[in-house]
């Protein structure tokens, strides 16, 4: 299976900030394209899956009485995905995704620039509608600030740190 996707859409945000000033802020993001591809393959015991993902997203910041700003949120992703069917039950695989954002306000060559991980699989389909996954991933990098992929700077207070290993047990049910 193969296939693809494309949106172009303008996003017009008109809100006030009551937190401080009551001031009245608009958002315009154009352009705001954002295209994907994926592939999915299965051969024998053999199951390949890979997805890529562009983001190309200009944002306008207008604040009543501050200095305005034009932000700049693009990103491109991938992963690609190899699992083998060991038993009935169990299947095991591995896959490596990147993001990386592709914005002018990012230093290049530091961990805010890119999320790179590389995980290990196990999966166990416990019934026909029912299984358990356990992964463990090895991740370097957390992306910027404005890429909300799990790395918050509120839930860190010491700082973001370059690498990270987390272990992930998913249940999953479906009929």
């Amino acid at each position: 299976m193969i296939g693809g996707s494309f949106a172009d859409q303008t996003q017009n945000l008109v809100l006030v900030l009551t937190t401080y000033y009551n001031l009245p802020l608009s958002a315009i993001s154009n352009p705001d394209h954002r295209t994907a591809g994926y592939a999915d393959y299965v051969h024998g015991k053999f199951h390949f899956n890979t997805e890529f993902r562009r983001a190309n997203q200009l944002d306008s910041l207008f604040i009543q009485g501050a200095t305005n700003g034009i932000y700049n949120l693009q990103n491109k992703a991938w992963f690609g995905t190899v699992a083998y069917r060991l038993t009935k039950r169990l299947e095991i695989g591995a896959y490596n995704s990147r993001f990386y954002v592709d914005s002018s306000s990012t230093p290049a060559n530091t961990a805010s620039n890119h999320i790179f991980d590389q995980t290990i699989t196990a999966r166990f389909d416990i019934t026909k509608w029912m299984n358990l996954k356990i992964e463990e991933h090895f991740i370097n990098g957390y992306g910027d600030t404005y890429s909300a992929h799990g790395f918050y700077a509120a839930d860190n207070p010491s700082g973001l740190k370059p690498n990270t290993d987390m272990f992930v047990i998913r249940a999953g049910f479906y009929r």
